[in-house]
């Protein structure tokens, strides 16, 4: 709960969509600190390629600008999926699916 003034009031779907269908709330509906900025860097994200798709829609006349947009676009989407390659990969160092050998993590039997 956020003690704000005025109070925000979120529709059901709203608050399911904000929280990945309530995957980052505790029991209770909560989230925590994490939780919450986890969310809020979602959402600012999501807001951040809405206008890079809005700007690239009004500038197709300028083609060099639509270009460094696509491009712009295309590494953020490569960093989105190396940051999930990484959490993936600490998953599995985690949960003892990957052991340090020499240097290197090895596959664990059980992978």
């Amino acid at each position: 709960k956020l003690d704000v003034n005025p109070p925000i009031h979120l529709p059901p779907e709203d608050f399911d969509e904000l929280t990945s269908g309530k995957r980052l709330c505790s029991q209770g509906e909560q989230m925590n600190e994490a939780a919450f900025d986890k969310m809020m860097r979602k959402q600012l994200k999501l807001y951040v390629q809405r206008q890079l798709a809005n700007l690239t829609a009004s500038e197709r006349k300028q083609s060099e600008m639509t270009v460094m947009l696509f491009v712009l676009k295309m590494m953020w989407m490569g960093q989105d999926e190396t940051a999930s390659d990484v959490r993936k990969l600490k998953d599995a160092l985690y949960q003892g699916r990957l052991k340090p050998r020499g240097g290197q993590l090895s596959p664990s039997e059980h992978l």
